[in-house]
């Protein structure tokens, strides 16, 4: 992400854009690229060098910038587990806080840099179950690392999920995606992005896109879900499912850890 942010920083000062009014993220998170694809463009230690100057340039220039990717999304779409999705991904976070800090930078100046992408699909409780379990394990770990309470504030952006998505009665995608955008709602996810019903197909057309952006829009506009701080909190079965989800997300990110961390596991 280092070049394109270099290059984005110079449109916008040659535009006369104050940066400093920026609400943005230039991601990376070289884990998912390296097992979506088997290869990295360079040496793990070059991208995390860069992860951190452009985490530390932002930081030094007290910008609203989001630096550091933690995508939970290419594990759903891989099969993966809810547990399994929060175990990774927490797990591929505390490497990239490693990383951080042993550069230089402290856990409250990395811990605000985090932009966490989980996948949405339609099993509805466990989905905000799991949203909700997320803020509790990134809690968890930035009381390990003696991070101050503005830290354990974690940015989640949730994305509906493409496996489960239908090729051949496109329509019925409408309805997955809105409910899918529902329990992200309902979980917390501080953003969302919702698939065109032809996403499968190929490339979106302008009337699926529409029709994507006016499912976030009838859940603001018209069912109110974003005057409501938490939909979900108080009922019995989604606290119960909520707190199994965080413990067992918890004890997979201890195994991980305890076999050497998400860096060796992607390398070996």
């Amino acid at each position: 992400a280092l070049s394109i942010f270099s290059l984005f920083i110079s449109y916008f000062k040659k535009s006369g854009i104050d940066v400093k009014k920026l609400n943005a993220a230039f991601l990376s998170d070289p884990f998912v690229f390296s097992m979506r694809t088997g290869v990295t463009p360079y040496e793990l230690e070059t991208a995390f060098d860069e992860i951190y100057n452009v985490s530390k340039w932002t930081v030094d220039n007290k910008l609203n910038i989001k630096t550091i990717g933690v995508c939970g999304y290419e594990y759903v779409n891989a099969g993966s587990s809810s547990v399994q999705e929060l175990g990774y991904a927490m797990a591929s976070a505390i490497e990239y806080i490693n990383q951080m800090l042993k550069r230089g930078l402290t856990i409250d100046e990395a811990a605000p840099k985090f932009f966490f992408t989980f996948g949405i699909g339609t099993n509805y409780f466990m989905e905000v179950a799991k949203l909700r379990a997320a803020r509790i394990i990134w809690s968890n770990i930035i009381d390990a690392y003696k991070g101050n309470e503005e830290s354990k504030k974690i940015f989640i952006h949730s994305k509906t999920s493409f496996y489960n998505q239908a090729k051949n009665d496109i329509y019925v995608n409408v309805l997955r995606i809105t409910t899918e955008a529902f329990s992200a709602i309902a979980g917390g996810a501080d953003s969302i992005y919702t698939s065109p019903f032809d996403e499968t197909i190929g490339l979106p057309d302008e009337f699926s896109r529409r029709l994507a952006r006016n499912a976030q829009i009838i859940l603001r506009e018209e069912s109110h879900l974003n005057s409501v701080i938490d939909p979900a909190g108080g009922s019995y079965y989604v606290e119960t499912l909520t707190a199994e989800l965080a413990q067992k997300g918890w004890d997979l990110v201890k195994t991980i850890e305890a076999d050497g961390g998400m860096l060796n596991a992607v390398i070996n």
